[in-house]
Formats: C-alpha cells, sequence, structure tokens
C-alpha cells in the first residue's frame, strides 16, 4: 500500500510538471520570417530584421516575485525591400504556440533601430526571463518586453522590459547583462511613412 501511495506521489508530481507551461521560443519564428521574406526578396540583401515587440499576460514586475509569464501577443517588424516595412502580428495560446497570424506591408522606413543579426544573439525570450528572475533588481509594471538594437547607446541587440512613461530594464542577447535603463529614457521607434519622407524633401 504504501508504494502505492509512493507512486501515485510521484505521477501527480509528473503530471504537475507537465501542465507547466514555458514562455514561447521567439528567436526560430524570427529567423524563420526573415528566411521567408529572402526567398520571396527581389533583392535578398535589403532584407533586415528591426524589431520583436511582445506583450505578456502579466506585468514584467511579476517575474521578480517568481511568478511564471506567457506570451500572449507578438509583432514583427521587418524590411522586405527597399522602402518597404512589414509587421507580422501573432497571437499565442497558454502552451507558446501561435493561434492567430496577420500580416501588412506598409510603404515607409523604420526608424530608431539597427538590423539585428539573428544568429549572433545567444537569448532567447525565456533566457531572458530567466535573467530576470536571477537579479535583484526592481522591475517595471508594465507588460510589454521589446527585442531590438537602439540607434543608441549601447548600441545593442536588447530585450527592454517595461512601457513608455515609466522605466527600463534590459537584458543583453548576447551577454545576458540585466541593467537599468532610466525612467521613460527611451522612446519606442517609429515608422516614417513615404509620403512623410516625400514631404520633408519638398520642405
Amino acid at each position: 500500500m504504501k508504494k502505492i501511495f509512493t507512486l501515485l506521489a510521484v505521477m501527480a508530481m509528473l503530471m504537475a510538471t507537465g501542465c507547466k507551461h514555458k514562455v514561447a521560443s521567439v528567436l526560430p519564428q524570427a529567423k524563420a520570417d526573415v528566411e521567408l521574406a529572402r526567398q520571396e526578396a527581389e533583392h535578398p540583401a535589403l532584407v533586415g530584421y528591426f524589431e520583436l515587440e511582445m506583450q505578456l499576460d502579466k506585468p514584467v514586475s511579476a517575474i521578480s516575485k517568481g511568478e511564471d509569464v506567457q506570451l500572449l501577443k507578438a509583432l514583427t517588424v521587418l524590411r522586405t525591400a527597399d522602402q518597404t516595412v512589414k509587421f507580422i502580428d501573432r497571437t499565442y495560446d497558454e502552451k507558446g504556440k501561435v493561434v492567430a497570424e496577420d500580416s501588412e506591408l506598409v510603404k515607409g522606413d523604420w526608424l530608431g533601430d539597427c538590423v539585428m543579426h539573428l544568429d549572433s544573439l545567444v537569448l532567447d525570450l525565456p533566457d531572458a526571463i530567466e535573467k530576470l528572475k536571477q537579479a535583484n533588481q526592481v522591475l517595471p509594471d508594465g507588460d510589454k518586453v521589446t527585442l531590438r538594437q537602439p540607434l543608441s547607446p549601447p548600441f545593442k541587440a536588447m530585450y527592454i522590459f517595461g512601457t513608455v512613461g515609466t522605466f527600463f530594464v534590459s537584458v543583453d542577447a548576447v551577454t545576458g547583462e540585466v541593467a537599468l535603463l532610466g525612467e521613460g529614457t527611451t522612446e519606442a521607434p517609429q515608422l516614417q511613412k513615404q509620403e512623410d519622407v516625400e514631404e520633408t524633401v519638398e520642405e
């Protein structure tokens, strides 16, 4: 009888572990997006990955409390041709699988970010969240995470946790270093549409 109870306890523990959902990985999908864009592009060398804007199911501050978070939505921004930016909007379920996807091509330039070399990145989103769990760092209440390489110091690819108007905490996508970026100092990059460019030239 004692062996049966022990076996049941082990099975319950394994089931609980199996039901625990891990946050979705994002780098494999990002690399697949770039590869597909290059295959479809007239000039593959112009394809560039700018940014991945993500929304979690809980505030980032929950991570510091040891709580598990899940990826709800992700918006990919990449250049597919000269003066052409593609947005890919994805929705994820609790198991980290894509359940909805939509895309849009917009004429214009994406300002504020460098093109990232995805193959050089070491940390995926789950790794960055784990780094935050290990860091003794106060975290913002916003539910946003952005993978980007800003056109400003420190000029590195980073997972930036936080929302505009609050403070930001970054995790270096190569070294895993956690850093405080400051209060409201990081402005979100914007798309400069082609008609805006033409108006600027005319002026």
